[in-house]
């Protein structure tokens, strides 16, 4: 039974915990198996006994934290336990809940016989059997922890949040939504509600779900794109650049700006230019384009001048669930251009450039050189990655 695998599980974690010396390895290996086994309706004394020793060994409750010497072990076990405390969080097989209830459904209506290894039985809805005060307590820890994190970064919660509010299990739906709607009190935000519009925005988004007249778009949409959230943003962004992949199908009245003149706008705006842009390009090629590099077949525009504009606000891009980085783009599209490569170290978008550079997994040709050159700077998180690049794929018998 899966209550026994999880219990199971649980005994070897905690053996393993207890062993001397500690092997984090070992433990991060137990843990990422007690994630695995862990299904909805585990009984509440074990999920109570997951969640204090996952919290236990990050630090935030209990006895102290084990030693690990090697920091590379630690930052993985500490991946390992916070995906572990995700599986409770976030029920991750709620995408794939009603595609999967359809083939359930045509078996039951037309016989196994036709739909001959189709389901047969629908994916259980999540049931923690415990109540939303209860829930709280239990990561009473973990939430402040998250929230001492915003501090150092606003948006450290957000992915997270996300994903517990698009894919929810009861009751922690209700212990994060409540959660946020009190640090938003606290520190003067709107996260919760800009999770929310964001989330509708990106429904939207989905190819063909809502066509819309060139006033509206103006009236509406355009706005949006200054928002002083991010993530609502490059959602309403990705929105527009779906619009554009196809505007004769969907913008159904009206003419809209010339694509060129709106990626200058995106170019021109005096706040989240990033974000806008990664959505915006996010929708104009999720349909049809193989990567940012079309763009510069449009006439009169010059690509590369768009990107460094964009790029020249120089804040942190975010994570943002809602639509793809704008980093990610360039990366894509400039892996093969080691004379942009140049041009980004030149304006100082140093990590940006190593990104790029260490995109391909083979040579590109002058790419050694701009790597050379990322490695003289001495940039923490840029130099060291470039050395390993040169040394994999450049060096003499790479």
């Amino acid at each position: 039974m899966a209550s026994t695998a999880f219990k199971d599980a649980l005994d070897q974690l905690e053996t393993l915990r207890a062993a001397e010396p500690f092997d984090a390895w070992a433990v991060r290996g137990a843990v990422y198996a007690l994630a695995k086994s862990y299904v909805p309706g585990t009984p509440a004394p074990q999920v109570r006994r997951m969640v204090d020793n996952c919290l236990s060994m990050l630090g935030l409750t209990g006895a102290a934290r084990p030693v690990v010497a090697d920091a590379g072990h630690q930052r993985s076990l500490d991946y390992a336990l916070h995906n572990c405390l995700r599986t409770l969080f976030v029920d991750e097989r709620a995408d794939s809940r009603d595609f999967l209830q359809r083939g359930v459904d045509r078996t039951r209506a037309l016989g196994p016989e036709l739909w001959s290894g189709g389901p047969e039985a629908p994916i259980p809805l999540p049931n923690i059997p415990l109540d939303p005060e209860e829930a709280a307590t239990l990561i009473a820890a973990y939430l402040d922890h998250l929230e001492a994190q915003l501090d150092q970064d606003p948006l450290a919660h957000i992915h997270l949040c996300w994903d517990v509010l698009k894919c929810p299990a009861p009751p922690f739906d209700t212990v994060f939504t409540r959660w946020l709607e009190g640090v938003d009190l606290r520190r003067g935000t709107d996260d919760l509600t800009a999770i929310h519009r964001a989330m509708a925005l990106s429904v939207l988004a989905q190819r063909g779900q809502q066509r819309m007249s060139w006033q509206n778009v103006e009236t509406y949409l355009l706005p949006q794109l200054r928002d002083p959230h991010p993530l609502v943003a490059a959602a309403a962004a990705k929105f527009l650049g779906m619009l554009y992949d196809d505007p004769e199908e969907m913008i159904n009245s009206g003419k809209p700006l010339p694509l060129s003149e709106m990626l200058e706008q995106i170019a021109a705006l005096p706040k989240h230019r990033r974000a806008v842009a990664g959505g915006f390009v996010d929708g104009l090629i999720e349909g049809s384009l193989p990567d940012i590099g079309k763009l510069a077949a449009l006439e009169g525009f010059d690509l590369d001048a768009w990107v460094m504009a964009v790029l020249s606000e120089k804040l942190h891009e975010p994570y943002l669930p809602s639509a793809q980085s704008f980093w990610f783009h360039v990366h894509e599209g400039y892996c093969f251009d080691p004379s942009f490569v140049s041009r980004m170290i030149d304006a100082g978008h140093l990590w940006e450039a190593m990104m790029t550079a260490t995109e391909m997994h083979c040579r590109v040709e002058g790419m050694a050189d701009v790597l050379e050159r990322l490695v003289a700077m001495e940039e923490e998180g840029v130099s060291g990655p470039a050395r390993r690049w040169l040394d994999l794929h450049y060096s003499e018998g790479a």
